[in-house]
C-alpha cells in the first residue's frame, strides 16, 4: 500500500513492500527521514532538490516523488543534447549503477528481458539478484 506525504512543491510516495532498508534515505537526509519518528517522513525538514536527491538514491525505490505543479522546463546541459533514444547512467558512490531509459538486457544464455525505466545494476558482485542491486554493496562495505 502506497503512503504519500506532500508540501507545496512535490509529494513522496513509499511502498514500504519493496523497501529493503538500505538506510540510504535516512543516512543522508536525517531531517526528512526519520524511521524512529511517526510519520518517518517529514517534508518540511528538507529542501525539494535535497529531498529529490536523497529519493534518487533508493536501492529499491521504494520512495518516489512527483512535482505538485508539473509544469516546469527545467533541463541539464547533457540533456538538450541528448537524442530521444538516450539512456542516463549514474554511478553511485559506494553502491550501484542507477539506469534511465529503456534497454534489453541479455544474460550469459542470451535470454533477453526488456527493462525501461529507473533501476539499479549490481556494481559490488555480491547481490543475489544480478544483474539487478539488492543492497548487497553495503554488507561487503563496497567502495567504488
Amino acid at each position: 500500500m502506497m503512503k504519500k506525504y506532500t508540501n507545496n512543491e512535490i509529494t513522496v510516495t513509499w511502498e514500504p513492500e519493496k523497501c529493503i532498508h538500505s538506510r540510504q534515505c535516512f543516512t543522508n537526509l536525517t531531517k526528512v527521514f526519520d524511521p524512529r519518528k511517526r510519520p518517518w517522513i517529514s517534508l518540511e525538514g528538507g529542501d525539494t532538490e535535497s529531498i529529490k536527491t536523497a529519493i534518487d538514491n533508493c536501492p529499491s525505490k521504494a520512495l518516489g516523488y512527483y512535482a505538485n505543479n508539473v509544469s516546469t522546463n527545467e533541463t541539464t546541459k547533457a540533456e538538450e543534447t541528448m537524442s530521444d533514444d538516450a539512456v542516463k547512467l549514474k554511478l553511485l558512490a559506494n553502491g550501484p549503477i542507477e539506469f534511465n531509459g529503456e534497454c534489453v538486457i541479455i544474460d550469459k544464455e542470451g535470454n533477453e528481458s526488456y527493462k525501461t525505466g529507473k533501476f539499479f545494476l549490481c556494481r559490488c558482485g555480491a547481490s543475489s539478484n544480478k544483474p539487478f542491486c539488492d543492497g548487497s554493496h553495503r554488507k561487503v562495505e563496497f567502495q567504488g
